[in-house]
């Protein structure tokens, strides 16, 4: 098997296991700005962004990458199906650089 097949099957086992919860988690996260002053918060208006478009973004990138894969274009498929990693490195900037635990 060629190695691109091999890191698309990667990429689709992994996101494709994390969309159901993440779809949970997108219904759920209007609530974070229940609180007073939560609209002020950077961190918490990067984590509702990322939050909310992840499973988009997991939907996106693995239709498009076996698109892509099947047409022939393998290494612009590969980058492709990185796509939600985007998000989640956006979670982890807003949990620990933008403060968003006060």
């Amino acid at each position: 098997m060629e190695f691109h097949r091999i890191i698309l099957f990667i990429n689709t086992i992994l996101f494709g296991s994390v969309f159901l919860p993440a779809s949970a988690f997108a219904l759920f996260s209007p609530m974070v700005f229940d609180a007073p002053g939560s609209t002020e918060n950077p961190g918490i208006v990067v984590y509702f962004i990322s939050t909310l478009t992840f499973p988009l973004a997991i939907i996106i990138s693995l239709g498009v990458c076996w698109f892509l894969n099947h047409h022939g274009y393998h290494w612009s498929a590969v980058v492709i199906s990185f796509l939600p990693w985007i998000n989640t490195i956006a979670l982890v900037f807003a949990f620990t650089c933008l403060g968003m635990v006060v």
